[in-house]
């Protein structure tokens, strides 16, 4: 997997963290977090829950990312929270 080393400010990753933590305590079990392993959970619907994550899937250091894992070619419109 690739990784780029400082893609989000320190700002930005406070705000994805804080937006995480209260998407999770907004819908968690029983309604959206599920367990996942023996110690980790998730929530698989998080871009309809917090579509403010929409905005990190598109930041300019992370689409290029996305784009180069698929297997055509990605535009800032083909990848959407809904």
């Amino acid at each position: 997997m690739l990784f780029r080393e400082n893609a989000l400010t320190p700002n930005e990753v406070k705000y994805y963290v804080d937006l995480f933590d209260q998407d999770r305590q907004k819908w968690d079990r029983p309604n959206l977090w599920y367990p996942f392993c023996t110690y980790q959970t998730r929530n698989c619907h998080a871009l309809v829950t917090s579509p403010e994550f929409d905005r990190l899937l598109r930041h300019a250091n992370i689409f290029p990312l996305i784009e180069f894992q698929g297997d055509q070619p990605a535009s800032p419109n083909s990848v959407s929270a809904i």
